[in-house]
């Protein structure tokens, strides 16, 4: 059977006193993945997720618990498969846990040197490439210090990775080039009022944390670094159905590899460039010791329905995003200029929401890039594209 609302949300059966209540006990939803993007070729795969609502309709929280398989990979060789985690409200204590455990392999990875100052080959004549595989273990906890609104962070990232073929004709090869075992440690502080959904409508979210990594945790390099980012979600009408959402983050790291330079650290852990951040540049297109990007998207809720007894909401989004990227010349091993050089983006796409606590996102990016030609060393701008499938909100 299939319900239809209007502009906003699905319309489930509401109790008496007029309040809608939540669903309980668990729920499965599979998805299939179908992405294409330049840098990685058509991807295919699917996700499953079991999502534990518990037994209680007056959590705040909008699930208890979800553990998900991913299976994906694409036409160039790509893969990325993983298990991931997410408990909440821990023992009634309001801590939040969430970890992945993920293998990634990806035989043609571009690269094109360190810095924002970076330029592409035109189209036709291919980037640095090299072949990279390696595990990933990523978890993260949150436990509150003042009600639910102040909390303190803590986590680590564990990523082994294996070279190869990687002969740069853009200089001396760079810090990482060998692979190895890479682990940091991660704390810091975080003050949030952002209402907790899948797509949440109001409040605000500030984090700022410190990391570091050495041979006293079995790394091959010693890294220090630090992220702080500012979040929110605003809802521009009464209803709700339109939500302005934005972000604001800026990352330092010395020490890292070079296939871990293109990644920002604290609770979003997401690269510059690629589907959630600076979407429309390939994965890896900027690198450096510090990062700043920012993003604004504002959503719209076209459609809730009910189908089977589930909840389905449907929105659109349209979004813009910024960045820099920023290597002293001190640590350029490629290039002798250090400029900075910005980078912007947008796009939009669907998004689709399964029963309030999944949410599987399409979206469609153009971004401003620019090219050099081998011949003539002349420098042009032209649009590169990202087309791409996720779960959950970018930010």
């Amino acid at each position: 059977m299939l319900l239809v609302s209007g502009a906003g949300h699905a319309q489930p059966k509401v109790a008496e006193g007029g309040v809608q209540p939540k669903s309980i006990g668990w729920r499965f939803a599979p998805f299939p993945l179908l992405n294409y993007s330049s840098d990685k070729g058509v991807g295919y795969g699917g996700v499953l997720v079991a999502i534990d609502q518990g037994e209680n309709p007056d959590r705040t929280e909008p699930f208890e618990s979800s553990t998900g398989l991913q299976f994906y990979q694409s036409t160039t060789g790509y893969a990325f498969h993983k298990a991931f985690f997410d408990f909440r409200d821990i023992g009634g204590s309001g801590s939040h846990l969430t970890s992945f455990l993920g293998y990634e392999r990806w035989p043609d990875t571009p690269y094109f040197g360190s810095g924002g100052d970076t330029l592409r080959r035109r189209e036709g004549s291919p980037d640095e490439e090299h072949g990279m595989e390696g595990f990933w273990f990523v978890p993260r906890v949150e436990v509150p210090l003042i009600r639910r609104s102040l909390l303190w962070v803590g986590g680590g990232t564990f990523r082994g990775v294996r070279i190869w073929n990687l002969e740069s004709s853009l200089g001396q090869l760079p810090r990482g080039a060998n692979g190895g075992w890479l682990s940091e440690l991660e704390t810091g502080i975080q003050w949030t009022t952002l209402e907790r959904a899948v797509s949440p409508t109001s409040g605000m979210e500030v984090e700022c944390t410190v990391r570091g990594g050495g041979r006293w945790i079995g790394s091959r390099w010693s890294t220090i670094g630090a992220n702080c980012f500012g979040r929110g979600a605003h809802a521009v009408d009464r209803s709700g159905d339109w939500v302005f959402a934005w972000l604001g983050m800026s990352d330092y790291v010395h020490g890292a590899p070079f296939f871990h330079e293109q990644w920002f650290g604290g609770k979003l852990r997401e690269t510059y460039g690629g589907p959630n951040l600076l979407r429309g540049y390939p994965v890896g297109r900027k690198r450096g010791m510090v990062k700043s990007t920012a993003s604004m998207e504002l959503r719209w809720a076209v459609l809730g329905w009910q189908m089977f007894q589930r909840g389905f909401d449907l929105l659109l989004a349209g979004f813009t995003d910024g960045g820099v990227v920023w290597t002293p010349h001190s640590e350029r091993t490629d290039a002798e200029k250090s400029k900075v050089q910005p980078d912007w983006s947008g796009g939009f796409g669907p998004r689709l929401i399964y029963e309030k606590v999944f949410l599987l996102r399409f979206d469609v990016a153009f971004a401003l890039e620019r090219y050099k030609d081998d011949v003539t060393q002349s420098e042009s701008i032209g649009l590169g594209q990202g087309f791409y499938v996720g779960v959950g909100h970018p930010f």
